[in-house]
């Protein structure tokens, strides 16, 4: 019998008995990394007591971070695992010697409790823009007491920081969605395509237009709004938009609730992840458990997730009429990626990925790990 999973936003919650872990929700709780959250700690009550705890780490000023680091470790009592998710995007948004700061402080007040879920691990060349992300990666490496990557292709580009036992890969689980799949044929002339999540420059909206100008007829809709930070990259899609005369054929939700987004995902026929570079892909994940084609960007995680779905994902050069022709190919063949699909959801379903974090974590930690 598995044990509860309780909520907690911004309080202290009340101990547990020995053995239970505490999942840690970060960021926009209308995001990507909070309902990453939500799906962890709901995998893992399936196999032992778990609690979920939203903690304020984009706290400014180094008080700031010392008073919800303490507030975080209050919250973590009785607790032997510490599911906490790293990303030198989502922590700190201060200076540099903040950030560093606030990695060295969470990792030593927890010491080797932690189990850090690594986000948006850089890749390509060192160079003087990756040092930072690089370095908080390996702090956490050095400090952690596990590190896991959502996929292979993540790991290998974290350079020292992918090596050692104690680092493991646990691929990205794919969520149970209300959307019906996708098995009629399309009508290449009429295509409804996708882009899913925040309006992130990760994500190349500006370059996804050029792609939906090759496509005539087809309609685009950015499923998702501004991310904090980047609100400025929204008002230069917009003005896109206009000039490029898209305006009846592409559009910006704006945050969208889950049901909502369930229904948006049940109109569009094919999703685009066209990225610039590589980063753990929670909107492709969304994509697949929507049972919906995927036109993909050439990079290695990508290429992974190809390699799992061959007939759902397609991984194409960055060029826009390359990518056109990609997916007047996905949207000519016939809907034969269903079964594949399916087969993909199974295999890497919330309550599989919640089971692989408590062995993560350690056997002894309380979780049955049958």
């Amino acid at each position: 019998m598995g044990g509860m999973a309780t909520h907690s936003k911004g309080i202290i919650v009340r101990p547990s008995r020995d053995g239970s872990a505490l999942v840690v929700s970060i960021g926009d709780d209308r995001g990507g990394l909070a309902k990453f959250a939500e799906r962890t700690a709901a995998g893992m009550a399936a196999h032992g007591t778990v609690r979920l705890y939203c903690a304020d780490l984009s706290a400014e000023g180094f008080g700031g971070i010392i008073r919800e680091s303490w507030r975080l470790r209050a919250a973590a009592k009785g607790c032997q695992a510490i599911i906490l998710q790293a990303s030198p995007y989502h922590w700190s948004r201060g200076s540099a010697s903040r950030g560093l700061f606030q990695a060295v402080f969470i990792d030593v007040l927890l010491f080797r409790r932690i189990v850090l879920v690594m986000h948006d691990t850089p890749s390509g060349r060192i160079q003087r823009a990756t040092l930072y992300p690089r370095l908080i990666c390996l702090i956490h490496w050095a400090l952690g007491r596990r590190l896991v990557f959502l996929s292979q292709a993540e790991r290998s580009q974290a350079g020292w920081a992918g090596k050692g036992r104690h680092v493991r890969v646990v691929p990205h689980y794919v969520e149970q969605r209300s959307v019906a799949p996708a098995t009629a044929r399309m009508d290449p002339s009429n295509l409804r395509l996708g882009v899913v999540g925040f309006i992130d420059s990760r994500k190349n909206p500006l370059f996804v237009l050029q792609v939906v100008r090759h496509l005539s007829g087809a309609e685009l809709s950015f499923l998702g709004g501004d991310l904090l930070g980047q609100e400025d990259l929204t008002r230069r899609l917009e003005t896109a938009i206009g000039r490029l005369g898209l305006n009846t054929r592409v559009r910006i939700s704006g945050y969208l609730s889950e049901p909502e987004l369930d229904a948006e995902l049940g109109r569009i026929d094919i999703g685009l992840c066209l990225y610039g570079q590589a980063s753990t892909s929670g909107s492709l994940s969304t994509l697949l458990a929507a049972r919906r084609p995927i036109v993909a960007s050439d990079l290695p995680i990508f290429r992974e997730y190809a390699t799992a779905a061959p007939r759902a994902i397609t991984v194409v050069e960055m060029d826009p009429e390359v990518v056109a022709q990609a997916v007047l190919e996905v949207a000519n063949r016939n809907p034969d990626w269903a079964a594949e699909l399916e087969q993909l959801a199974k295999s890497r379903s919330v309550r599989n990925f919640g089971r692989a974090l408590w062995e993560a974590a350690g056997r002894d930690y309380g979780g049955r790990t049958h």
